[in-house]
């Protein structure tokens, strides 16, 4: 029963009687797909660095995960500005 409801609950969709497709769906599809397409290309990117580099490719994996997280910082920053000043005008 359990299978057969999680199937019924993968295969439908987000519409309900009375109610039209948001493109909010889409949207929220789309931006999973970006967040999590590089989690695809970096245990290829991994390997090759261990491969190649040895001990040394555990630093670069760090650094990638430094830049990483510096580089979503700074978009975090610059969306808050940009709401806060869209909130005011």
């Amino acid at each position: 029963m359990i299978e057969k409801n999680f199937l019924i609950n993968l295969l439908s969709t987000q519409k309900r009687p009375g109610n039209r497709y948001s493109p909010a769906f889409f949207f929220r599809g789309l931006m999973s797909l970006i967040g999590y397409l590089p989690d695809v290309f970096f245990a290829k990117l991994a390997g090759n660095w261990l491969d190649r580099y040895g001990l040394t490719g555990y630093n670069y994996i760090w650094y990638w995960g430094i830049g990483c997280a510096l580089l979503g910082t700074i978009v975090c920053c610059a969306a808050f500005r940009y709401a806060k000043k869209s909130r005011k005008s």
